[in-house]
């Protein structure tokens, strides 16, 4: 009964009427060992601070001055003591559901298409080599440094596909790219180009490639 309440009083009033009213802002999060978000980073936390004081001043703002109930102690303590998981490291760990094993870059080819198929990933993946690892080509990297571009790869490409919503849904913008690259590529900044036309597969797969990552942690390292 009190939840039907809530919900007349909902509609009768518009409580929350205001949340449709405010902008879509990307900002910055911290992914956990698992990788879960953990809420928003540093980066994110002022990101979305200065969205929403921008917003408070802008015409869009018909509501007035927002009131502030403040936080109790029993709550700020509370969230002192949640333990905090390992921040999760876009060079080392996978995404849940990114390519991994024998066939993985096969599979980043094919997951490219999905996220985008008139995004130039060659390009893409060229200027990620030139300014992340200071190499012209893939054939100059070490092992471990192949292995590193792989992962990052994955979790750039896997991010993008895991926001899309579905196949029905259009491509991540151009600032999404730009967004999620330079979490998966430590600030690295890239300017996505796009292809007239979709050019058919996105990558070359040499047969020579290591593995990369493997099941378990570490394997297809030494390949």
């Amino acid at each position: 009964m009190g939840y039907q309440r809530f919900q007349d009083v909902h509609h009768q009033f518009g409580i929350g009427a205001f949340l449709y009213n405010l902008p879509n802002v990307w900002v910055e999060v911290r992914i956990g060992s698992n990788g879960k978000v953990q809420g928003f980073s540093e980066a994110g936390i002022r990101a979305a601070k200065d969205a929403y004081v921008r917003w408070l001043a802008s015409p869009a703002n018909i509501y007035g001055d927002p009131l502030d109930h403040g936080d109790t102690e029993e709550a700020r303590a509370s969230e002192e003591e949640l333990p905090e998981e390992p921040p999760f490291d876009p060079g080392k760990d996978l995404l849940p559901g990114a390519p991994r094993g024998a066939s993985s870059w096969k599979d980043l080819g094919k997951l490219m298409q999905a996220v985008d198929p008139t995004l130039d990933w060659r390009r893409l993946a060229h200027d990620i080599l030139k300014a992340h690892f200071n190499v012209q080509e893939r054939a100059q990297l070490s092992p471990p440094q192949l292995r590193e571009f792989g992962i990052r790869l994955a979790n750039l490409v896997t991010a993008l596909h895991n926001g899309m919503g579905g196949s029905d849904f259009p491509p991540p913008p151009a600032e999404r790219i730009r967004a999620v690259a330079s979490w998966a590529f430590d600030g690295l900044a890239v300017e996505p180009v796009y292809n007239p036309q979709p050019a058919g597969p996105t990558v070359n797969v040499p047969a020579d490639l290591p593995e990369w990552p493997g099941e378990a942690p570490g394997a297809g390292e030494g390949s």
